[in-house]
């Protein structure tokens, strides 16, 4: 059974592009443009993993995790930012992210930070 991603992503070209590489490495995945919209489907839905974007309109990611945390929903977070200073990893980290990348980062790095984060097997 493949595994469920949230992608929370409000760039329409990058969220097909993360929609699209993860369902050819066989995730099932279900994408998100706003904040509000992230929230209630993480407090309503199951999903084994997600992937944020910080800049989402609405709520933003850390603000998204930081509700979602509160609420006692716990699911490993990937940030995918195109803001990647210091301090801004620290507070998402802070939030509750299990993991980080730049939106710099290849497929295939995004897909083994995803198998590492949900303990899947690379390319299974």
């Amino acid at each position: 059974m493949p595994l469920t991603v949230l992608i929370a992503e409000d760039d329409q070209d990058y969220g097909r592009f993360l929609a699209d590489l993860l369902k050819g490495a066989g995730y099932s995945c279900k994408l998100y443009t706003e904040g509000l919209s992230v929230y209630k489907a993480l407090k309503e839905k199951s999903f084994d993993i997600a992937i944020m974007d910080l800049a989402l309109p609405n709520f933003s990611g850390v603000e998204v995790m930081n509700l979602t945390r509160d609420r006692g929903r716990s699911i490993p977070i990937l940030v995918i930012s195109g803001h990647n200073s210091p301090e801004v990893k620290q507070l998402t980290k802070e939030a509750g992210a299990a993991g980080f990348l730049d939106k710099t980062a290849s497929g295939s790095t995004i897909l083994a930070e995803l198998a590492r984060l949900s303990g899947r097997q690379p390319n299974g």
